[in-house]
């Protein structure tokens, strides 16, 4: 009887299903390449972006009414990458003006400096590194920030940052006793935006002087604007001026 020279059923069965398996195990392994390419890039989208997360929850937890928390996640986001580094800044400029409030002067100076330091530096960081300045008693490194604070205002055509850093300057020359610098940054604070506390001052010193129509020009410009516990003593002052120049 001769034997049968095809190959068992099984063996038949076997090779196909070898190859199948190995096509399935090459699809696996493809998609695991995938994913693992995938989770690579995001991984790396976030470990860019991870500063700004965090700076994210330091805005949340600040305007949520937690500033010792906010502060934590402000510092914990410098050790971070930000993917813009203006949003470091930015981030800066929020936790210098936080640590003023919650933790003294100090502390807010480092960070505060950092951020006037920069090209991306806003106008925002310039007051309140000018006040600390002026407080911590640093007359020339206040100074300093004044100039650089003047400059940017003006670059970027900002009349009231311009006064204020100018009302600012003033009352540093004044503390230094410099009386005349100090009268000329008032004046030039009254001129870029007119009924500021400079108008007050200069009100003042001009009915001193006897200077009645400029000095009753500023008290009426200064109570358009004046705070309701300024207004008593400013209106007592244009009538002491309206009683010298009808004298007069």
């Amino acid at each position: 009887m001769n034997q049968s020279t095809h190959a068992p059923a099984s063996e038949k069965l076997a090779a196909p299903a070898f190859a199948l398996s190995a096509l399935c195990l090459a699809g696996v392994v493809a998609a695991v390449w995938v994913l693992d390419s995938q989770a690579h890039g995001l991984l790396a989208r976030l470990d860019v972006s991870v500063g700004e997360v965090l700076m994210n929850e330091g805005v949340r937890l600040e305007e949520g009414g937690f500033p010792q928390d906010a502060i934590q996640a402000y510092q914990t986001a410098l050790r971070a990458r930000f993917q813009g580094p203006h949003h470091r800044i930015h981030m800066l400029e929020r936790l210098g003006a936080l640590l003023r409030d919650q933790r003294g002067l100090e502390s807010a100076l480092a960070a505060l400096e950092e951020a006037a330091a920069s090209q991306h530096a806003t106008l925002a960081v310039f007051e309140p590194l000018f006040d600390t300045l002026f407080q911590l008693g640093r007359d020339e490194e206040a100074r300093a920030c004044f100039t650089r604070w003047a400059a940017a205002a003006e670059s970027e055509a900002n009349t009231a940052q311009r006064a204020e850093a100018a009302y600012r300057m003033a009352l540093l020359c004044e503390r230094a006793g410099d009386a005349e610098e100090a009268l000329a940054h008032h004046a030039e604070s009254n001129r870029l935006l007119p009924g500021g506390p400079s108008a007050w001052v200069l009100a003042q010193h001009q009915f001193e002087t006897g200077e009645y129509k400029a000095a009753q020009k500023n008290v009426e410009t200064f109570l358009v604007y004046a705070p309701s516990s300024e207004t008593e003593d400013a209106a007592a002052l244009r009538e002491n001026i309206k009683a010298k120049s009808q004298g007069g």
